[in-house]
This record gives C-alpha cells, sequence and structure tokens, in this order.
C-alpha cells in the first residue's frame, strides 16, 4: 500500500473516536497511549479496577463516549453504568 508510517490505535463507534493509540517506536516501553480528554480502566467480575498486569474487561470514559443508545434504554443501561464508564466487554472471557 506504500505506508511509510502507521499507528495501531483502539475505539469503538460508542466511544465517537480513538481510544489509545499504540506508537510506532516498538523500543518505547509505555504499550499505549490514552487519547486526551479520555479515561481507561480495567475491572474484574466484581466491577473493581485490577491492578497492573491483570486481566480484566476494559472500560472507557471520556467527552466522546455516547449517552445512549437511540430509543433502546434497556441496551444503555448494559453497557453505561452511573459513573458513565462504557463497557466494552472486552476482556470478559479473560477476567
Amino acid at each position: 500500500m506504500g505506508l511509510k508510517r502507521y499507528v495501531n490505535t483502539y475505539g469503538a463507534t460508542e466511544t465517537m473516536m480513538t481510544a489509545v493509540s499504540y506508537p510506532e517506536d516498538k523500543n518505547i516501553v509505555k504499550p499505549m497511549h490514552v487519547m486526551p480528554h479520555m479515561e481507561i480502566g480495567i475491572i474484574n467480575k466484581n466491577g473493581k479496577f485490577v491492578n497492573r498486569g491483570e486481566k480484566g474487561e476494559i472500560i472507557v470514559r471520556g467527552y466522546s463516549v455516547m449517552h445512549g443508545y437511540w430509543n433502546d434504554e434497556e441496551k444503555t443501561q448494559q453497557v453505561l453504568d452511573k459513573d458513565r464508564w462504557y463497557h466494552t466487554g472486552w476482556g470478559t472471557n479473560n477476567a
């Protein structure tokens, strides 16, 4: 494709934009960069934040996270908690 540079990113339609980018330089110790005005967390099955290196579900919060699904309050309540964290469901099989 003739690309000279690329950036690997993670986001979802519900977050309206990229939430995390991974640096092109593999020598950087920090494996990812959380985008400005976004928060990323990893929680266990009990909803508690995990320690570094532990597995869990990725949750995202920030100004660009949706307010809800159109005309679907039930689905909205399944993925958005009272603190406006969007629960991606990603990683829940590994938690």
